[in-house]
């Protein structure tokens, strides 16, 4: 993604080519027309070719899985070219067959099972690239604000941490220790105004970047929440960064984090996420297993309003609309503490997958008005007017007989929806349908 809508047309292409399932022929047909566009000799394709499947069956593994796992790496070079091998780097077929078998070999494939993992983990975060589902609205985690702040969402520690990224020119109101004539804990008190707060911590950064934290807690919807938020002064930009988490806090994590972010030059930003949570692979830290993306700050970032492909600036507007996508994951939480209490579930981690959230705009802005909008559709599990959700049983299926249980979380005139069904073997869709279903009396 550091080359914009670029990087998210040649990921997509990848993402379709690789759902088409296709035949270890049209697989090496698709390496054929990368390496084309790379300028390579036919020489060079069959040397790369050969390289991959010796390293394949010298690990034990099936051509077909590797050559799918390194793909979006072969895709990652046509968008950035020489310069992701390394400085005077030139292509050839030894040099892009070692820069795959790098990849190949720090994904410790040590069997076909961890191959078809890895491959379950590309095609997830690949997915990520259209329909990402952390911040805000569900076909969204990047945003160009009016104001000019560039915004985008990732998560770290397995999911256990959400890190929001707001990057943003620096000006006369944002030289150390402002930001945009504000200081760090106002800022904080912006977007949660009912947070509490901790002290400013200074924070040492390998280039001697200024940079402050502080910590705070935060309750939404009856989930307590804690995080920090982080301000670094670069060159150019100011990055600051909400780093949040609903389940125990570990300084050490964060540091560890923290520790990652590199300003590798006067515009540009590395630091290490979770894979899935990044569709743009930047590369591999192979001792520790960790991905590394990069983004650089140019002035198009900021100022050319990015459209289709998950790119939104009209929903940018009001930050704080988009910061509400945090701690999505809350209410389904409550969903399943519920349904485990009624003896519908037996495990909420396990459950978790199986749960499809939304955010929707209600047609009135009023909780009876939900309680009147969903009675029929099943029964009403729990009613809290205190905290604004009702949890109800959903009928689906061709004849009613199937049924998904849902959350509908009032905030304001939006809500958010959870939707838990479980599937059998034969998928049937259950919760995108109760979705549907919700969506058509509530919106």
């Amino acid at each position: 993604m550091d080359n914009g809508i670029l990087a998210y047309d040649e990921y997509a292409k990848v993402r379709s080519f690789l759902d088409s399932d296709p035949s270890i022929d049209q697989i090496r047909q698709k390496y054929d027309e990368e390496l084309s566009e790379l300028s390579l000799l036919n020489e060079d394709k069959d040397i790369l070719w050969n390289m991959l499947q010796q390293w394949t069956s010298e690990n034990g593994l099936v051509m077909e899985q590797t050559s799918k796992l390194a793909l979006p790496f072969l895709s990652r070079l046509l968008i950035e070219g020489e310069p992701v091998i390394g400085d005077g780097a030139e292509f050839s077929g030894p040099v892009v067959g070692q820069y795959l078998l790098t990849i190949l070999e720090a994904m410790n494939l040590d069997s076909s099972g961890t191959a078809d993992m890895r491959l379950k983990i590309l095609h997830a975060s690949l997915d990520g690239i259209t329909r990402p589902t952390i911040i805000g609205d569900t076909d969204q985690n990047i945003l160009v604000t009016d104001d000019r702040y560039y915004i985008e969402n990732f998560t770290y520690g397995n999911g256990k941490y959400q890190i929001i990224m707001l990057a943003s020119q620096k000006d006369a109101d944002s030289d150390y220790p402002m930001l945009r004539g504000q200081a760090l804990k106002q800022t904080v008190e912006k977007y949660f105004s009912s947070a509490d707060c901790g002290e400013i911590e200074a924070l040492e950064t390998v280039n001697a970047s200024n940079a402050e934290s502080i910590s705070f807690t935060y309750t939404a919807s009856e989930t307590s929440v804690n995080g920090k938020a982080t301000a670094i002064w670069a060159q150019e930009h100011y990055y600051l960064f909400f780093v949040v988490s609903d389940q125990e806090w570990s300084d050490e994590e964060f540091k560890a984090w923290f520790n990652s972010i590199s300003l590798t030059a006067s515009n540009s930003i590395t630091f290490e996420v979770d894979m899935e949570s990044d569709g743009s692979f930047y590369g591999v830290n192979q001792a520790a297993q960790k991905y590394t993306i990069n983004r650089i700050f140019d002035e198009e970032k900021f100022t050319v309003p990015k459209t289709g492909h998950g790119w939104a600036a009209e929903r940018g507007n009001n930050l704080i609309d988009n910061l509400k996508g945090f701690f999505k994951k809350q209410h389904s939480t409550t969903l399943l503490k519920c349904l485990k209490s009624k003896r519908f579930i037996n495990d909420v981690d396990k459950a978790k997958s199986e749960v499809t959230t939304e955010t929707i705009t209600l047609r009135k802005e009023d909780d009876l008005f939900i309680r009147d909008a969903i009675t029929g559709m099943g029964t009403i599990l729990k009613e809290d007017l205190d905290h604004h959700y009702y949890i109800t049983t959903v009928k689906t299926g061709s004849f009613g007989n199937a049924l998904a249980q849902a959350i509908i979380m009032r905030d304001g005139a939006s809500a958010e929806i959870a939707v838990y069904a479980h599937e059998g073997l034969i998928k049937q869709h259950l919760a995108d349908k109760a979705l549907k279903k919700l969506k058509g009396v509530l919106c």
